[in-house]
């Protein structure tokens, strides 16, 4: 049986820039940065600059979306999702296991997120267990769903696709369909993620989001987009990202936020953009490294392989036997290799315990089973 000292003298013999490998996630920056220069040259850095709409053009037509938008934060996106369908006062539907945002962003827009449990597969929230869920809560009275047991309406259900993994999306939509509830993807983490007919992650439903905070695949430095199919929410989310203008000489008609990406983040964005292809080439070859590595020898623990024909393969997970081999892994590898478990249920974490949720036991086998490590495209040449 390998023993977790040779896994990793293993890795830092494998990769290019062992000194990478104490960062989770180094971004990869172009040599050449020519529309962030240009940007830069003409001043237009704001949230008006012309680099910020080019941006959005080109995220619209890589998920094939019919519109899109770009964003200060990946949260922000999420707000914006939200506060355009219209939670305030209504229940969301969850995963139970994600990254905060999703939970505070349904709080901000003045929701009350209900949390499901996960699939082991694919890490997002468990089709049966939202199904189970809504037949056992909900009734509808003049057309308009309620959870019986709390009286409050049900306004959406907010499905995260994490670490490069994609939800069962297409079985959430058929449930989400029967209910007549729009579903919100935050595919904050999976741009670059597709299903085995090339639909991106993030288009399948009516709203969808992204981040490019500095840990993501591709990076603004912070910043989100978001996108859509349902010209429904086009203006309510434009709106709300304008603080509340239809227009930039307007008067604000609702309460709204100065919310969209300024040019110059959007300049930096769209120089790693053009390099995209190169980059999730880069990713593919540090998870082939990691299973090469790990096939060679018979360790106790093994990499979890995406769900999908083509991941951006964000972060690369290792699934243990129990939590106590888990730990041992971290510590032994503290210095070594930069690793982070993965959240706690968010049933389990002090702020959102007062909120409801249905089932928690896969959400916490995750928590406790799975442990991401470093893997920034440039640990290969």
């Amino acid at each position: 049986m390998g023993e977790i000292g040779g896994f990793l003298n293993a890795v830092h013999e494998s990769f290019n820039a062992s000194q990478l490998l104490n960062s989770l996630h180094d971004p990869f920056i172009p040599e050449r940065l020519p529309n962030l220069k240009q940007v830069l040259a003409t001043g237009m850095v704001s949230t008006y600059g012309r680099a910020s709409e080019s941006m959005a053009k080109e995220i619209q037509d890589y998920t094939k979306s019919r519109w899109c938008d770009v964003t200060s934060s990946g949260t922000v996106a999420l707000v914006a999702a939200l506060e355009a369908i219209g939670v305030k006062g209504k229940e969301v539907i969850t995963s139970n296991l994600s990254f905060y945002a999703s939970a505070n962003a349904i709080l901000l827009a003045g929701g009350i997120p209900y949390f499901v449990d996960i699939d082991l597969d694919s890490l997002g929230m468990d089709v049966n267990r939202l199904e189970d869920l809504l037949k056992k809560i909900t009734v509808l009275e003049n057309g308009v769903l309620f959870d019986k047991e709390s009286g409050f309406e049900i306004a959406a259900i907010l499905v995260p696709h994490l670490f490069g993994f994609l939800s069962d999306i297409a079985s959430i939509k058929t449930v989400a369909s029967k209910y007549q509830l729009p579903i919100i993807e935050d595919a904050a983490e999976a741009l670059g993620v597709t299903d085995s007919k090339g639909k991106s992650a993030g288009s399948f439903s009516e709203i969808g989001v992204f981040s490019f905070n500095g840990n993501k695949v591709l990076t603004a430095g912070g910043g989100g987009a978001i996108i859509g199919n349902s010209e429904l929410y086009f203006n309510e989310v434009e709106r709300y990202l304008r603080g509340g203008r239809e227009g930039v000489t307007e008067e604000p008609e609702v309460v709204g936020t100065n919310g969209r990406m300024p040019a110059v983040n959007a300049a930096f964005l769209k120089d790693q953009y053009d390099c995209f292809p190169e980059i999730l080439l880069k990713k593919q070859k540090v998870h082939d490294t990691y299973r090469k590595i790990l096939a060679d020898n018979n360790y106790e623990f093994r990499i979890k392989s995406p769900n999908v024909q083509k991941s951006n393969f964000w972060l690369n997970l290792l699934e243990f036997q129990s939590p106590a081999q888990l730990v041992t892994f971290q510590n032994k590898s503290d210095g070594i290799i930069s690793t982070r478990r993965l959240w706690r249920p968010f049933s389990e974490i002090e702020l959102y315990k007062k909120y409801r949720f249905f089932g928690s036991e896969r959400a916490n086998h995750a928590s406790n089973y799975f442990l991401s490590i470093a893997s920034s495209p440039n640990l290969v040449l």
